[in-house]
């Protein structure tokens, strides 16, 4: 009986465990795939996210904004509002909903819902988003064709828009409306990205190849830069198997109309400025660094032009070399007329 008691206790506690939630100190890192994590969380491996992530303070700059439409009808202000029953309906192909944001800001991902107290059929079937900063200048975000989604979220790079205005360009096959509710407009001082769409897959490119939808520049090491122009700043070495600079040759050294200075002018030229003509000096590449494929044309301007003053000093090598056998073969015959005499 005892054996019993003791197997339906372990039963009733193995159920009970499986029954329990993971729960996590107060303090400490939380470590997937890892026993020694080093940060608040880490994990050794992929992840899938099923919701949105953050890229800094976001929020949704589009409730309570006024909206413009070209048709249709709005119920309730319309869907930046709030309300049970806030939404737009579109009753023909071709109507638009517009926002004004009050500003240019930074906007990061655009969500909203397409259908009304669970009816699908008010789904739109194809629709596009534009954005502008002036109203008459617009430029296109989104584009869908095929819409299977009850609630739709859209995120891409981060652009700077004043106003959104969602196109409904068709209805599901045999309706005549499809209705908008909920519409919400992420803005970020950095980004806003759902789901796996963190990453920006780049179209005609291998979905290898990605590029993160963030706006400014990328710091590694630092707080701040000295010159912003560049999008990457690294305070630090950086190690690579290669490095590929776009590029233009110097083919053009060879051109026979290409004017090459003088090996005097050249000489001239280091003595007062103690560097090759058309590389920035030691100074210069301190306070500013170094342009890695300006540089290397120069540079290989610099080599092909040496390669031309070889090509010329062999050929008056060659020409001495002769005009010395010549002499030689002379005074050879000097030497002869001299001994006969």
């Amino acid at each position: 009986m005892k054996k019993i008691y003791f197997i339906l206790a372990v039963l009733l506690m193995a159920n009970y465990c499986q029954a329990q939630t993971n729960t996590f100190p107060p303090s400490g890192n939380v470590g997937i795939g890892t026993t020694s994590p080093r940060a608040n969380v880490e994990v050794n491996g992929t992840g899938l996210i099923q919701g949105f992530v953050n890229l800094g303070e976001w929020s949704d700059v589009a409730i309570g904004e006024p909206v413009i439409i070209s048709g249709g009808v709005l119920y309730d202000n319309g869907p930046t509002f709030n309300g049970a029953d806030s939404y737009w309906a579109a009753t023909s192909a071709g109507q638009h909903i517009q926002i004004d944001l009050g500003s240019d800001v930074y906007i990061g991902g655009i969500a909203f819902g397409t259908y009304w107290k669970g009816d699908i059929r008010f789904i739109p079937l194809a629709y596009h988003i534009d954005y502008s900063t002036d109203g008459s200048i617009w430029t296109n975000l989104v584009t869908v064709t095929e819409n299977p989604n009850l609630y739709i979220y859209h995120s891409f790079p981060v652009v700077v828009a004043r106003y959104v205005r969602l196109t409904i360009d068709s209805f599901q096959n045999g309706e005549s409306s499809a209705n908008i509710s909920g519409l919400r407009i992420f803005s970020d001082d950095y980004a806003t990205n759902f789901g796996n769409n963190i990453w920006s897959i780049l179209p005609g490119v291998n979905e290898s190849n990605a590029v993160l939808g963030v706006s400014g520049n990328v710091l590694i090491g630092k707080t701040s830069q000295t010159n912003s122009s560049y999008k990457l700043d690294v305070n630090g070495n950086i190690r690579a198997n290669q490095v590929t600079v776009n590029a233009t040759g110097a083919d053009y050294v060879f051109n026979p109309f290409y004017h090459i200075r003088s090996i005097d002018s050249l000489n001239n030229y280091i003595k007062e400025y103690h560097h090759l003509p058309e590389i920035s000096s030691a100074k210069q590449m301190r306070d500013e660094g170094d342009d890695i494929g300006t540089t290397q044309m120069k540079m290989l301007q610099n080599e092909e032009e040496m390669a031309l003053y070889i090509i010329s000093i062999n050929k008056k090598v060659q020409k001495l070399e002769r005009q010395v056998k010549q002499l030689n073969a002379q005074m050879k015959k000097l030497k002869l007329k001299s001994k006969d005499k």
